[in-house]
């Protein structure tokens, strides 16, 4: 009998390196971390800056639009 496991959203992981994760992620502001997330999400690809600034800035955007709702 065969098995297959869904992972949902889980199916796809990236990975933070370590020296990053013990060394930097202290000195990060909430954008910084967005950009860094973003680029680390695109693997072994060249970062695409255009499509990470607009992610970002959607991001940053959103955020700010609902902290001011509350």
């Amino acid at each position: 009998m065969a098995y297959q496991i869904n992972f949902g959203p889980w199916g796809s992981v990236f990975v933070i390196p370590t020296a990053v994760a013990d060394r930097y992620l202290k000195f990060c502001s909430e954008l910084q971390l967005k950009v860094l997330l973003l680029a680390l999400r695109q693997a072994q690809s060249p970062v695409d800056t255009a499509a990470v600034a607009a992610k970002a800035a959607a991001a940053d955007t959103a955020a700010s639009a609902t902290t001011a709702a509350t």
